[in-house]
């Protein structure tokens, strides 16, 4: 089968916001959750911290802007092409550890794709991650890293958030992309 037209309406992807890190920020945030759509899909490219060994991590915020403190429960499972692959079941932290112990070293980025699904709902947002870096302590080393999870509150959401694990900025040019799918 061949499809040559163009997709429209229900499912379509919409483009809500950009964000491209100036060397300066330490947060990237987006508050663009909506009644408009059921689910967003997040696209981040050349993700890098200025500080050597961050993890990458997403936390939600509340219809006030907030981050809500309720457990992300999730199964991840990482590869990597130097070490011993790992499957972890979580459930204690606001944050999730996307990608793990992130190199600052240039052209060495993070990339992934996200999927929030039910962030509008009175129940449980469920997430979808799929990410590859390069290991800190070595150029050798990628970490593919894939996670399913469910955000344990009732809470609607009004967004996310985009953080390091410790102390650090995200390097000029860190790129997020948010789409919300369409009803």
């Amino acid at each position: 089968y061949s499809f040559t037209g163009t997709i429209t309406g229900a499912g379509s992807l919409v483009k809500l916001s950009t964000a491209t890190a100036t060397g300066s920020e330490a947060t990237i945030e987006f508050n663009v959750f909506s009644d408009s759509y059921d689910a967003y899909k997040i696209v981040g490219s050349n993700i890098l911290p200025t500080t050597n060994d961050r993890s990458l991590e997403c936390r939600f915020l509340n219809t006030s802007d907030s981050v809500i403190s309720a457990a992300l429960k999730i199964m991840k499972t990482e590869g990597r092409t130097g070490g011993t692959p790992s499957t972890s079941m979580t459930g204690s932290d606001n944050a999730t550890d996307l990608s793990p112990s992130g190199t600052s070293t240039s052209n060495l980025h993070t990339g992934f794709v996200m999927d929030v699904m039910g962030a509008r709902q009175t129940g449980y947002t469920n997430i979808i991650y799929q990410g590859v870096n390069i290991w800190a302590s070595g150029t050798s080393e990628i970490i593919a890293t894939d996670i399913q999870g469910t955000f344990f509150d009732t809470s609607v959401l009004n967004g996310i958030q985009f953080v390091w694990n410790a102390s650090s900025n995200f390097v000029s040019g860190s790129e997020f992309v948010i789409y919300g799918y369409g009803k």
